[in-house]
């Protein structure tokens, strides 16, 4: 669904409609979510349905029920409710930011294999030097030049 390592990203509109179609699921979700914790206050806490759709769209953002809830049958569709709404807000996000996690996962690869062939260019390159370095070193000493410290 999403590029691959080897492929090149999307062009910046088809990625923008591409995070819409997420953002409209997710919408979507959201919307089923509220009319699913409509319909249960309406049936279990005997609400008018807009004190139920008050009290699902609370709930569902995290802030808590409004009306008070005298049944067992309530107390429990609300517990049942608060517990599928918090695992509903996380998958939502999920669903939304997938698009975004994947272009800052994709760019990051990329960079990384790019950066760590310079890397390894480098090291060479200083190992390379240092390696030459000592055996200059070495060889002169041989040869009987010596260094001005040891003397």
């Amino acid at each position: 669904m999403y590029e691959q390592r080897g492929h090149a990203l999307l062009p910046w509109p088809a990625f923008l409609r591409r995070a819409a179609r997420h953002v409209s699921w997710g919408a979507v979700i959201v919307i089923g979510a509220v009319g699913l914790g409509t319909a249960g206050y309406h049936a279990f806490a005997h609400l008018p349905w807009i004190d139920a759709f008050l009290n699902a769209s609370m709930i569902l953002s995290g802030m808590g029920p409004v009306d008070r809830l005298d049944t067992s049958g309530a107390k429990l569709f609300a517990a049942l409710y608060a517990l599928f709404s918090g695992l509903m807000f996380i998958a939502v996000m999920g669903l939304i930011l997938v698009p975004w996690g994947a272009v800052l996962n994709f760019e990051a690869a990329m960079r990384g294999s790019r950066d760590s062939r310079i890397h390894r260019f480098e090291d060479s390159r200083i190992r390379g030097f240092e390696d030459s370095t000592i055996r200059g070193f070495e060889d002169s000493r041989i040869r009987g030049f010596s260094d001005s410290r040891d003397s």
